[in-house]
């Protein structure tokens, strides 16, 4: 952390070595004074968080999609980010897109009431410092639980092709889909529906699209910043990538 903000817990209280030292309420416990020191630490750092980003792509490498054509040749499906839907169906219009197409995006967020922590907890663990060859105490907040559904939508110009890829999609979530990301290696996605949404009517000079939508849930934590805590109880740093501001 930098100099001109550090947070050091002496015992019986925790204060800020800046020009003008606050002393918190003597009478919390070393459990709330860090948990205070911890929120006023995030409330006032800028730091990336990724992992939704990073969730997102372990998905689309797993997804992995291929059809099989008439030829007897597999080709690999290109799954692209994003709402899709006025795109292709333009695109289609103008014989200018190569099916079968896919598509993803995070179709939905909710928090996981179940698995939510509620008051301040103070998680703490050992972490190896391979450089300093010793176990270090780490802290922080409780990590934030929330539910994510993806929505993977598919095009095809014959059923034959979407029946295929349909099966194969259905294979890979048998039972589950296992994600592997930097914040954890043991996330698990499920197929919860799918739904055909071509369209059943079209003009004589109009061919066929045919399109499926398949909703993906998965459940995991938003990381909470840690903090590396020395023997001395000094609050040392923030273990993941962080901006702090300066003082002017």
């Amino acid at each position: 952390m930098s100099d001109s903000n550090e947070l050091v817990f002496k015992g019986s209280l925790i204060e800020y070595l800046e020009d003008n030292p606050k002393t918190p309420d003597r009478g919390r416990t070393a459990r709330e004074l860090y948990y205070g020191v911890i929120e006023d630490a995030i409330n006032d750092t800028f730091y990336r968080n990724d992992v939704y980003k990073e969730v997102l792509r372990s998905l689309l490498s797993q997804l992995n999609l291929y059809y099989v054509d008439s030829r007897s040749e597999s080709s690999k499906i290109k799954i692209h980010h994003g709402r899709q839907d006025r795109a292709v169906a333009k695109m289609f219009q103008e014989n200018n897109i190569i099916l079968p197409y896919a598509s993803i995006f995070q179709f939905n967020v909710s928090n996981d009431g179940f698995k939510r922590k509620t008051g301040s907890i103070i998680l703490e663990k050992k972490v190896w410092n391979d450089e300093a060859r010793k176990a270090e105490r780490v802290i922080s907040i409780a990590d934030v639980p929330v539910k994510v559904t993806y929505q993977l939508g598919i095009w095809t110009r014959y059923i034959s092709d979407m029946d295929q890829i349909s099966a194969l999609v259905r294979n890979k979530f048998n039972p589950d889909l296992k994600l592997k990301t930097p914040f954890s290696d043991n996330l698990v996605a499920f197929l919860s529906e799918e739904t055909d949404t071509s369209v059943v009517e079209v003009s004589d000079k109009e061919d066929r699209l045919i399109r499926k939508n398949f909703l993906i849930d998965t459940e995991f934590y938003i990381p909470s910043p840690q903090f590396k805590v020395t023997s001395t109880g000094r609050i040392e740093k923030f273990i993941i990538d962080a901006t702090l501001p300066r003082n002017n």
